[in-house]
This record gives C-alpha cells, sequence and structure tokens, in this order.
C-alpha cells in the first residue's frame, strides 16, 4: 500500500503507468487522504489492484485516471475509487475499462469532469456530488443518457 496522510504535494504526484499490486489489510492500494496537491496523474495505463481512496483530497488542477484501470481489491469486498468530499478543478474518469468495483464521490465538487462509456461500474455513490460541467470522449462511443436529479428534486 501506498499511503501519504496528509501529504503536501505542490508539484504534483504523477504515477503515469504505475501499478500497484499489494493492497494493505483493508483492501487500500493508494492512501492520500487530506493530500493537498497540484495535480494527481494516475494515467496512462496506471493499475490499482486496490481502492484508490482520496478521502477529502483538495487538487487545484488536474486529477486524471485517463487510460488507468481501478481493479478494486483482489478479494472483491471493497470499492474501486473512494473520493469522498474531494476538491478538483479538473477531472478525467476516461479509463481504460470500467471499475471492477463501486465509485464513491459522495459530497465531492469538481468544476470539469471528463467521463466516457468506462467511466462508471454498476455501483456508484453519488450523493452531494457536486460538478460544473461534463464533456464525454467522443472516441469512447455513445452511451445511454443518464439524467442527474438534484437533490430535493424528484
Amino acid at each position: 500500500m501506498v499511503s501519504g496522510r496528509p501529504a503536501q504535494l505542490p508539484g504534483g504526484l504523477h504515477m503515469r503507468g504505475a501499478l500497484l499490486e499489494r493492497p494493505g489489510p483493508s483492501g487500500v492500494a493508494l492512501a492520500l487522504d487530506n493530500a493537498v496537491a497540484s495535480t494527481l496523474a494516475f494515467s496512462d495505463g496506471f493499475t490499482a489492484n486496490g481502492t484508490v481512496r482520496l478521502r477529502g483530497a483538495r487538487i487545484s488542477d488536474d486529477l486524471t485516471f485517463a487510460g488507468s484501470i481501478l481493479n478494486g481489491p483482489p478479494d472483491g469486498h471493497g470499492p474501486s475509487l473512494v473520493a469522498l468530499r474531494m476538491q478538483a478543478a479538473d477531472v478525467d474518469l476516461t479509463l481504460a475499462r470500467p471499475p471492477s468495483a463501486a465509485v464513491d464521490l459522495r459530497g465531492a465538487q469538481v468544476s470539469y469532469l471528463h467521463d466516457s462509456e468506462r467511466s462508471w461500474p454498476d455501483a456508484v455513490e453519488l450523493d452531494g456530488f457536486v460538478y460544473g460541467s461534463v464533456t464525454m470522449d467522443e472516441s469512447a462511443g455513445q452511451r445511454d443518457s443518464v439524467e442527474l436529479v438534484p437533490e430535493g428534486r424528484p
């Protein structure tokens, strides 16, 4: 498990193409809870065989998972991505394939979200998730539209 709590990363963290294979006892492969970073780059073949946890992280610029693989814990008990209360300017979730387990974005705030048909697993937690705009990766093909209903509206 890779852990950097609470990390101050003014130059960012660049893990392009990295392979995280051995999660800790709780199934977490990467824990950056409450980290403060300019950029978090988990892209270009980045693979996590365990939960990527970014609870309360604040990313002033880019958080990218472009072309990454989020496998979740090997035992299947736990989410692929946990980003509760995370704040980020630009989030790229154009993964290489859908995450193998849940994605939890409850309470997260994102200015720009880039996604594709491969961004979302069957289970997604979005309570309190706030975003400014969403764009879809056109090269990933079209998907059925998803209506996001604001909290308090039927």
